[in-house]
């Protein structure tokens, strides 16, 4: 009985803490509006997009600040953090921890690669990580986006290719993991 209602008071306390309130959503705004005005500094080619994107959030939350109703005020400033946390953003945002992890990635698969096969394919996959991240960074740094739908074409030409290698070099670093279990299974 006593691990049912430590286990009920647990839930409660998760729900509430997950539960928005008008000074987590201000958290939440003046987070994404700092991430927009350096995005803007970052890429100034995109800055047309980020700064109507910022225009649009901070319009959307000025209205919400008007708002009376409590809840109608907390709906009201999550669709302006909404508007200034769009995909094209938190993917232009998250693009540097993307190369990290795609780096730590081809490394892992050499560390795996125990013929030289596999050194041989990680190698390759290695040099094609380092041409790949320079393409999409280089492309990024001449590509004009003047408006959302440019900045998300822009963004997705940019780490679609990173992406993609991503799961190939997943995928092979999972087929070496099975390899490795098979040969000590047996």
């Amino acid at each position: 009985m006593k691990m049912i209602k430590l286990s009920l008071l647990f839930l409660i306390v998760s729900i509430m803490a997950c539960e928005k309130t008008i000074d987590s959503e201000s958290i939440r705004w003046t987070n994404n509006e700092a991430r927009l005005e350096r995005l803007i500094s970052e890429y100034p080619n995109f800055s047309k997009a980020l700064k109507t994107q910022l225009k649009d959030a901070k319009s959307a939350f000025e209205k919400a600040k008007q708002v009376t109703d409590e809840v109608a005020k907390i709906e009201a400033m999550d669709r302006a953090n909404d508007i200034a946390s769009v995909r094209y953003v938190t993917d232009l945002d998250n693009l540097d921890k993307k190369v990290e992890d795609l780096r730590e990635s081809s490394l892992k698969l050499l560390e795996y690669s125990e013929n030289n096969k596999g050194i041989l394919i990680a190698g390759l996959k290695s040099v094609n990580v380092e041409s790949t991240i320079s393409e999409s960074k280089n492309y990024l740094s001449f590509v004009v986006a003047k408006d959302r739908v440019q900045a998300e074409q822009a963004i997705k030409k940019a780490i679609g290719p990173l992406d993609r290698l991503q799961k190939s070099i997943s995928d092979s670093i999972r087929e070496m993991e099975r390899e490795v279990r098979k040969k000590v299974e047996g």
